[in-house]
């Protein structure tokens, strides 16, 4: 068994994890914190003069821009170690896929397309039992990657059998498809998930930096 993806090494995987969270949430806090509070901070300087209640509303926005900074950067922070746990997870799958152990007598009957959904999706549970169970996951990315996981994989398997006619579907063709192309396959449209909701992030982050520098243009 390769000493990088066994049990053992997958289960000190969390601890780095969580270490690399609290770095990644510390410099994406520090980031989004200096971009906000710089160009409310030019506001508050640009409106200095112009009047009691102008300057409590710029210390407001200041105040406001503090609170976002650290939200974003902690939303910043989780979506790109949500990245990280996608790719580990991902070894830990191709890992459990290439040990996947040779078919039973049992299991080289051929199923009809329904019957296959329901065997495979079971199946596809139980390797990612035996993969992601050994990753310490919160619950909700664990819950998310495991559907994301036994929708696109079974589902995108039956709809290449379809296309191809087949009516009985052998086990040993699902096992050929998974060790092909599975995880990689399952996992990428998580990946772009994420991805969009960092760029539209990052788009917040601009738009309100933005938008504080364009207030202490006029102002001045």
């Amino acid at each position: 068994m390769n000493q990088t993806n066994s049990p053992s090494s997958l289960l000190r995987r969390p601890r780095r994890l969580a270490v690399s969270l609290l770095w990644v949430v510390s410099l994406y806090m520090l980031g989004t914190l200096s971009i906000l509070i710089f160009s409310a901070g030019v506001y508050v300087r640009a409106v200095g003069d112009h009047g009691a209640w102008l300057i409590m509303a710029s210390w407001s926005l200041l105040t406001l821009y503090a609170v976002v900074g650290v939200a974003a950067g902690v939303a910043g922070g989780v979506l790109s170690a949500a990245h990280r746990s996608l790719d580990m997870i991902e070894s830990a799958l191709h890992a459990g896929l290439s040990r996947l152990p040779a078919l039973t007598q049992a299991e080289r009957e051929s199923f009809s397309v329904d019957e296959a959904r329901v065997h495979y999706a079971s199946l596809v549970d139980r390797m990612l039992n035996q993969t992601v169970g050994y990753v310490s996951l919160p619950r909700w990315l664990d819950g998310t990657i495991r559907s994301w996981v036994q929708d696109a994989i079974v589902t995108d398997f039956i709809a290449l059998c379809r296309q191809r006619g087949m009516t009985r579907i052998p086990p040993q063709e699902f096992r050929n498809w998974l060790l092909a192309q599975g995880a990689t396959l399952a996992l990428s449209p998580v990946h772009d998930q994420i991805s969009l909701w960092q760029y539209a992030l990052f788009g917040l982050i601009a738009l309100l930096a933005g938008g504080a520098l364009l207030l202490s243009y006029v102002a001045g």
